[in-house]
């Protein structure tokens, strides 16, 4: 994939430096369904030793895109069972890079 600027900057961006935040955003771009199971994400994290991704979640739900113009999510919840990503393009950059910020 080529490098993509704009998208490392919004991925550390998102995560900052936080290790978990990390950990999360790239255990949800490695799940295969357009649509993820809240119940799976929850038990995924478990088996990674996140004990409560709750709040992580909740943080990637809230958070907004300040460089596009409608300051986009990263992440929809879809009812209260699903989440998705906005950007498959961007679910895919996450899951191929292997650097930190």
């Amino acid at each position: 994939m080529q490098y993509e600027p704009e998208l490392d900057t919004l991925y550390c961006s998102i995560i900052g430096e936080d290790k978990e935040r990390e950990i999360v955003l790239k255990a949800l771009a490695g799940m295969t369904p357009q649509r993820i199971k809240r119940s799976e994400i929850h038990k995924h994290c478990a088996n990674i030793g996140i004990k409560n991704p709750k709040n992580v979640i909740k943080y990637l739900l809230s958070f907004r895109h300040k460089e596009s113009e409608n300051y986009e999510q990263i992440l929809n919840s879809i009812g209260k069972d699903y989440l998705e990503f906005t950007d498959t393009v961007f679910k895919i950059f996450i899951r191929m890079k292997s650097d930190n910020c």
